[in-house]
């Protein structure tokens, strides 16, 4: 199991068009992904479970993937919360 945390750089926070592209790039990868904010556990495969967190701008959140592509995937995910 690898994890970082990041930081929502988006002043709007994890809102609908940022959600939709963060579960398209949870949907391709291989390994088990949980994303944690405030001690909630969020699967980032399920668009309404991330709006549903109310993700803030600044909101720290920790990236957790484990599997065969653990730290391929991690990259992945934080080069998605780099970029937004």
């Amino acid at each position: 199991m690898v994890s970082k945390i990041v930081l929502v750089k988006d002043e709007m926070g994890i809102h609908a068009r940022p959600a939709a592209k963060l579960t398209r790039i949870a949907s391709q990868c291989n390994s088990k992904i949980t994303l944690i904010v405030d001690d909630k556990e969020i699967d980032p495969r399920a668009v309404l479970d991330l709006m549903s967190a109310s993700v803030k701008y600044m909101d720290k959140v920790q990236i957790l993937c484990d599997g065969i592509t653990e730290k391929e995937d991690l990259e992945k995910l934080v080069q998605f919360f780099e970029t937004m």
